[in-house]
């Protein structure tokens, strides 16, 4: 069974020190590495191959992990399809001859764009203090499936159904009462300035690692309901 070594390990040593007993030492069938920084890695993993052949060392397999960036329709980052192009045209450069079985492991970037959260309006409020904040209290929150909102690392775009006009900024919450409840306070969220309680805002790109992070009845609160169409 081929055997897999963590990406990080591979990257540096053999950057800092390229020489045949730190392969040997380091790689068993192949090379992974970070996702994010696969174009550089790439091309030093060619030249990985190069080295361990020359070693007396074949090598077989590349990983390139996960991580792949999805798009929210914004243009912020590439299509899918764009983003795998890229990495076939460097895999091709970076190994003229035989190409090596190469595993992907894409995960959010396959499903993420196919599924939303459709939620409630269950207040809004303004809030003072040094200045006037305005709160909207939605029925999920970071417990309830939207999780990867942590540290606001992943912001979802958030549509009002039927509810159109001005927008403003908010501070995004949930409906636990949990102080960490809170998804989105600096991310300068903008939502209609008529939105009261009843309204539907819809998460958009929720279709990975939301309802699989839903808490069960944290709070009272019961788990995400799934909708398949």
């Amino acid at each position: 069974m081929a055997k897999m070594v963590h990406w990080a390990g591979i990257f540096y040593a053999v950057k800092a020190n390229p020489a045949p007993q730190v392969i040997e030492r380091l790689v068993a069938s192949g090379a992974a590495f970070d996702a994010a920084r696969w174009c550089e890695a790439v091309a030093l993993c060619g030249e990985l191959f190069v080295r361990a052949a020359d070693a007396g060392i074949s090598l077989e397999i590349l990983t390139l992990g996960g991580g792949f960036p999805v798009s929210c329709g914004d243009g912020a980052v590439p299509e899918p399809g764009r983003v795998f192009e890229v990495i076939d045209q460097t895999i091709d450069a970076a190994f003229p001859g035989a190409r090596p079985r190469v595993i992907l492991e894409p995960g959010s970037v396959i499903v993420a764009n196919s599924g939303i959260i459709r939620s409630e309006v269950i207040l809004v409020a303004d809030r003072a203090y040094d200045t006037t904040e305005r709160w909207v209290y939605l029925d999920v929150g970071r417990y309830g499936g939207p999780a990867e909102s942590e540290g606001e690392a992943i912001r979802y775009r958030m549509d009002a159904v039927g509810c159109d006009g001005p927008r403003g900024p908010v501070v995004v919450g949930g409906p636990t009462c949990d102080s960490h409840d809170v998804m989105y306070e600096n991310a300068m969220c903008t939502l209609p300035l008529a939105l009261t309680a009843g309204d539907i805002v819809t998460l958009c790109d929720t279709g990975a690692y939301t309802s699989t992070y839903a808490s069960v009845e944290f709070n009272g609160f019961a788990p995400l309901e799934e909708h398949y169409i």
